[in-house]
Protein backbone atom coordinates (compact mmCIF):
# COMPACT_ATOMS: atom_id res chain seq x y z
CA UNK A 1 0.00 0.00 0.00
CA UNK A 2 3.04 2.32 0.88
CA UNK A 3 4.20 1.85 -2.84
CA UNK A 4 0.68 2.66 -4.07
CA UNK A 5 0.77 6.14 -1.64
CA UNK A 6 3.99 7.06 -3.22
CA UNK A 7 2.99 6.49 -6.90
CA UNK A 8 -0.38 9.01 -6.83
CA UNK A 9 1.16 11.73 -4.20
CA UNK A 10 3.90 12.21 -6.83
CA UNK A 11 2.13 11.68 -9.68
CA UNK A 12 -0.78 14.12 -8.82
CA UNK A 13 2.27 16.72 -7.80
CA UNK A 14 3.74 16.41 -10.78
CA UNK A 15 0.48 16.53 -12.92
CA UNK A 16 -1.11 19.62 -11.31
CA UNK A 17 2.28 21.75 -11.49
CA UNK A 18 2.29 20.61 -15.22
CA UNK A 19 6.12 18.69 -15.00
CA UNK A 20 7.18 18.06 -18.14
CA UNK A 21 9.59 18.10 -20.92
CA UNK A 22 12.10 21.41 -20.74
CA UNK A 23 11.56 20.99 -16.76
CA UNK A 24 14.35 21.18 -14.46
CA UNK A 25 13.30 19.05 -11.73
CA UNK A 26 15.20 18.01 -8.13
CA UNK A 27 14.31 15.15 -6.11
CA UNK A 28 15.16 14.67 -2.48
CA UNK A 29 14.10 11.87 0.41
CA UNK A 30 12.34 8.95 0.52
CA UNK A 31 9.30 8.52 -1.76
CA UNK A 32 11.51 10.52 -4.38
CA UNK A 33 12.16 6.78 -6.52
CA UNK A 34 8.43 7.69 -7.90
CA UNK A 35 9.01 11.29 -8.74
CA UNK A 36 12.32 10.38 -10.39
CA UNK A 37 10.77 7.89 -12.48
CA UNK A 38 7.51 9.67 -13.46
CA UNK A 39 9.14 13.04 -13.99
CA UNK A 40 11.97 10.91 -16.17
CA UNK A 41 8.81 9.56 -18.12
CA UNK A 42 6.68 12.96 -18.32
CA UNK A 43 10.64 14.15 -20.36
CA UNK A 44 11.75 16.43 -17.18
CA UNK A 45 15.70 16.59 -16.48
CA UNK A 46 15.77 15.10 -12.96
CA UNK A 47 18.74 15.38 -10.26
CA UNK A 48 18.63 13.09 -7.36
CA UNK A 49 19.51 15.15 -4.84
CA UNK A 50 20.94 13.21 -1.24
CA UNK A 51 23.24 13.55 2.09
CA UNK A 52 24.15 9.80 1.02
CA UNK A 53 26.44 8.87 -1.41
CA UNK A 54 25.51 5.53 -1.68
CA UNK A 55 21.95 7.19 -3.19
CA UNK A 56 24.21 7.30 -6.37
CA UNK A 57 23.79 3.94 -8.19
CA UNK A 58 19.69 4.03 -7.33
CA UNK A 59 19.25 7.68 -8.94
CA UNK A 60 20.75 5.75 -11.98
CA UNK A 61 18.61 2.77 -11.78
CA UNK A 62 15.80 4.96 -11.04
CA UNK A 63 16.50 6.79 -14.73
CA UNK A 64 17.97 10.21 -13.12
CA UNK A 65 20.09 12.42 -14.97
CA UNK A 66 21.92 13.42 -12.69
CA UNK A 67 22.80 12.58 -9.02
CA UNK A 68 24.11 15.67 -6.46
CA UNK A 69 25.66 14.99 -3.05
CA UNK A 70 24.29 17.75 -1.15
CA UNK A 71 26.95 17.50 1.63
CA UNK A 72 29.25 19.01 -0.65
CA UNK A 73 29.00 22.27 -1.04
CA UNK A 74 30.73 22.63 -4.38
CA UNK A 75 28.29 21.08 -5.88
CA UNK A 76 25.47 22.32 -4.43
CA UNK A 77 26.83 26.05 -5.10
CA UNK A 78 26.66 24.98 -9.34
CA UNK A 79 22.85 24.52 -9.00
CA UNK A 80 21.86 27.36 -7.57
CA UNK A 81 19.12 28.85 -9.73
CA UNK A 82 19.26 25.88 -12.04
CA UNK A 83 15.75 23.96 -10.99
CA UNK A 84 12.15 24.73 -12.13
CA UNK A 85 10.73 22.51 -9.45
CA UNK A 86 11.96 20.55 -6.10
CA UNK A 87 10.08 17.64 -5.41
CA UNK A 88 10.74 17.51 -1.23
CA UNK A 89 9.93 13.89 0.03
CA UNK A 90 11.98 14.45 3.64
CA UNK A 91 10.24 13.82 6.71
CA UNK A 92 13.02 14.85 8.81
CA UNK A 93 13.56 18.52 9.39
CA UNK A 94 16.08 19.98 7.09
CA UNK A 95 17.27 23.08 5.60
CA UNK A 96 14.31 24.59 3.26
CA UNK A 97 16.27 27.14 2.57
CA UNK A 98 19.52 25.30 1.11
CA UNK A 99 16.93 24.25 -1.57
CA UNK A 100 15.01 27.38 -1.98
CA UNK A 101 18.10 29.03 -3.20
CA UNK A 102 18.56 26.02 -5.88
CA UNK A 103 15.28 27.15 -7.77
CA UNK A 104 15.41 29.66 -10.76
CA UNK A 105 12.56 32.80 -10.78
CA UNK A 106 9.31 31.08 -9.91
CA UNK A 107 10.48 27.74 -9.20
CA UNK A 108 8.36 25.90 -6.92
CA UNK A 109 9.21 24.06 -3.88
CA UNK A 110 6.85 20.94 -3.35
CA UNK A 111 7.17 19.43 0.09
CA UNK A 112 5.41 16.16 0.25
CA UNK A 113 7.42 14.70 3.71
CA UNK A 114 6.18 16.43 7.01
CA UNK A 115 8.50 16.86 9.69
CA UNK A 116 7.82 16.56 13.30
CA UNK A 117 8.77 20.58 13.67
CA UNK A 118 7.96 23.92 12.26
CA UNK A 119 9.71 24.90 9.49
CA UNK A 120 12.51 27.94 9.64
CA UNK A 121 12.05 29.75 6.26
CA UNK A 122 14.11 32.78 5.76
CA UNK A 123 11.59 35.62 3.77
CA UNK A 124 14.29 36.19 1.49
CA UNK A 125 14.75 32.72 0.03
CA UNK A 126 10.96 32.68 -0.84
CA UNK A 127 10.86 36.49 -2.27
CA UNK A 128 14.10 36.70 -3.93
CA UNK A 129 13.00 35.04 -6.94
CA UNK A 130 9.63 34.94 -6.73
CA UNK A 131 9.54 31.58 -5.44
CA UNK A 132 7.11 29.28 -4.55
CA UNK A 133 6.54 27.05 -1.45
CA UNK A 134 4.13 24.45 -1.57
CA UNK A 135 2.88 21.20 -0.17
CA UNK A 136 0.67 18.18 -1.51
CA UNK A 137 -0.70 15.20 -0.10
CA UNK A 138 -2.15 12.25 -1.69
CA UNK A 139 -4.65 12.40 -5.02
CA UNK A 140 -8.22 11.18 -5.23
CA UNK A 141 -9.79 8.38 -7.02
CA UNK A 142 -9.62 9.66 -10.47
CA UNK A 143 -5.83 10.60 -10.28
CA UNK A 144 -5.56 7.56 -8.60
CA UNK A 145 -6.98 5.49 -11.84
CA UNK A 146 -5.13 7.96 -14.65
CA UNK A 147 -1.47 6.76 -11.74
CA UNK A 148 -2.10 3.12 -12.07
CA UNK A 149 -2.27 4.18 -16.55
CA UNK A 150 1.01 5.87 -16.34
CA UNK A 151 2.77 3.46 -14.25
CA UNK A 152 1.72 0.61 -16.89
CA UNK A 153 2.71 2.60 -19.90
CA UNK A 154 6.10 2.72 -18.10
CA UNK A 155 6.75 -0.49 -17.50
CA UNK A 156 5.58 -1.85 -20.89
CA UNK A 157 8.25 0.80 -22.53
CA UNK A 158 11.26 -0.27 -19.56
CA UNK A 159 9.88 -3.76 -20.72
CA UNK A 160 10.28 -3.18 -24.67
CA UNK A 161 13.57 -1.10 -24.69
Amino acid sequence: MRHCCAQVTTYSLLRKWKVGKGHKVGVLGGLGHMAVKFAVSFGAEVTLLSTSASKEADAKRLGAHKFVLTKEAGQVKHLERYFDFIIDTVSALHDYNLYLQLLKTDGVHICVGMPPEPLYIIGDSLMRGNRVLTASSIGGFRKHRRCWTTEQRMILYQTLN
